[in-house]
């Protein structure tokens, strides 16, 4: 996504999830240094049925203005199940910011190649909705400056 302001306009915007996220509830720190690699939280946020979800993000890469990495986890087990990579890139005028998302999950054991062709799919369709939302709704909070 193409932006019309420097990538230091935009980098705090990654980090305050409430300027530009309409589920997000709320963060809680559990460890690390606040806002740098090894940092992991607790982020809440809630469906669009109402219910609440909690997991685990840590920072596991961060070069300022330019690339911050999170990675996902449950919150019961801590196990990986995704990694979010934003990435700023200076333009003459403005930046460009990126958006990608790897998911972890695997298929269940047994299931047929025809379910797991399908899922993958509906992975696919998800994962580009929530990039497109996620890039929208920075571009949102940065047009409220």
């Amino acid at each position: 996504m193409e932006l019309a302001v420097d990538a230091n306009e935009v980098w705090p915007l990654l980090f305050d999830r409430a300027q530009w996220m309409p589920s997000f509830v709320g963060k809680e720190r559990l460890d690390g240094p606040a806002d740098a690699v090894g940092e992991r939280a607790l982020y809440t946020s809630r469906d669009s049925s109402g219910q609440l979800h909690t997991r685990v993000d840590e920072i596991i890469c961060l070069e300022p203005q330019r690339r911050l990495v999170f990675r996902l986890a449950l919150l019961d087990e801590d196990a990986t199940t995704a990694f979010a990579d934003w990435r700023l890139v200076p333009t003459a005028a403005g930046c460009t910011l990126e958006l990608s998302v790897f998911w972890l999950d695997l298929p269940e054991p047994g299931m047929n190649w025809t379910d797991v062709q399908t899922l993958r799919q509906s992975y696919v369709t998800a994962t580009q909705t929530v990039i497109e939302g996620h890039l929208e709704g920075i571009r949102d909070a940065i047009a409220k400056y």
